[in-house]
């Protein structure tokens, strides 16, 4: 009976050991466990902040993209579509630094009443072409922001390899002066008449003070 206790004390001693190794192994197992979800949320944070990064870029490249092709429209819209070349070329414009008067009309360039010679335009390019007794020249034009500067660059195939390939003429559109006459004319009529209206009103004024 005395030698019972004796040998139990090793198996509690056992016991205890074993249940101090499966605490220990729980507790390496739950650290690995929470190392591994640290981990893991580091890892979805960091693929989270890239998506929101890449995201962000998306959007910025969106919207650049989006600027330049409005620019694009806008710079499109002003160079081609929004005059009419065809018909702001006609008139008549004065050469710079002369007292040269030329004279445009839809298919003719007029330098005198006798003298002229043909031209078409092409208005997508800015392109004009010029014949005249069957040579033909060409060069490209512009206009000035109010359409009133005419400016014709012309290739001059006989400039040599030191001189400018261009001549530049800049017209200036000549405004019609009779529209101005008219107005003018207009203004002095309606005085007129409100200044005869005015001694109207005096003489009728004067002759019932007389008839009082």
């Amino acid at each position: 009976m005395s030698g019972r206790p004796r040998a139990a004390a090793p198996e509690a001693s056992r016991s205890r050991t074993a249940r101090s190794g499966s605490r220990a192994a729980a507790q390496a197992e739950a650290s690995e466990k929470s190392r591994y979800s640290r981990d893991s949320y580091r890892e979805a944070s960091k693929s989270r902040a890239e998506k929101r990064e890449r995201k962000r870029l998306w959007i910025f490249l969106g919207a650049f993209v989006a600027v330049l092709v409005a620019v694009a429209v806008a710079l499109s819209w002003n160079l081609w579509w929004r005059y009419d070349d065809a018909a702001d070329i006609q008139g008549t414009w004065a050469q710079s630094g002369t007292d040269n008067e030329v004279v445009i009309t839809d298919s003719s360039i007029y330098l005198t009443s006798t003298l002229f010679y043909s031209y078409s335009l092409d208005t997508d390019s800015k392109h004009i072409t010029f014949t005249f007794e069957g040579k033909e020249g060409s060069g490209v034009y512009s206009f000035s922001d109010d359409r009133n500067t005419l400016t014709i660059a012309e290739v001059d195939v006989e400039a040599s390899s030191d001189e400018s390939p261009n001549i530049y003429t800049t017209l200036t559109r000549v405004q019609d002066s009779s529209s101005s006459s008219s107005s003018s004319d207009s203004s002095t009529d309606a005085a007129s008449s409100n200044t005869g209206d005015a001694s109207d009103s005096s003489s009728s004024s004067d002759s019932s003070n007389s008839a009082s």
